[in-house]
């Protein structure tokens, strides 16, 4: 049987579990405050002001997971605990909200029509016409694309959790104290 090197009382599937409970959790939570969002029609495709809330409820999600782990693990939990929980957090949630994202988009498809609208309006603002507006169009309705979208929040949301899951494990970690110390 192979000896584990980690300092961790626990297995180190217990990472997997724990951000594939929290992932699921924050990529719930995310994608209905989404819903109710475009629901009461304060979805603006046109900027990027509503990007903080996955953000907040990101990290909020990786605290709460790197506390859950730490319940269980005597109160201990090193900066690469925290990292991986974290990295696997954000691949569940990425692969939940792309899913409900593709539910969503197939429900009411006139989502992609008003994401293309407000580009449209960003390049007349811009002052672009003519065959230079056509040709931007065009290259941009492959990024309009459902299965495009769904896996680029899925890619944004694993390096999204790495950047922020790195930031907090400065924070959340509580390492053993050596007894060479």
């Amino acid at each position: 049987m192979k000896q584990e090197t980690s300092d961790s009382a626990l297995p180190s599937h217990f990472r997997l579990k724990t951000g594939l409970r929290f992932g699921l959790i924050t990529s719930l939570i995310s994608s209905f405050i989404g819903i109710a969002l475009y629901s009461a029609g304060l979805t603006n495709y046109g900027s990027n002001s509503g990007s903080w809330i996955p953000a907040i409820l990101l990290g909020l999600g990786i605290y709460l997971a790197s506390e859950h782990f730490k319940k269980y693990n005597q109160g201990f939990m090193n900066q690469r605990d925290v990292v991986v929980v974290s990295l696997w957090l954000g691949l569940f949630s990425g692969i939940i909200s792309g899913v409900i994202m593709l539910i969503q988009f197939k429900i009411d498809p006139s989502i992609i029509r008003q994401m293309e609208n407000m580009l449209e309006v960003q390049l007349e603002e811009k002052g672009l016409e003519g065959a230079d507006f056509d040709r931007v169009m065009e290259m941009s309705s492959m990024f309009f694309n459902p299965y495009f979208l769904g896996v680029s929040a899925l890619i944004s949301s694993v390096i999204m959790s790495l950047i922020v899951g790195f930031l907090l494990s400065i924070f959340l970690k509580k390492e053993k104290s050596s007894p060479f110390d």
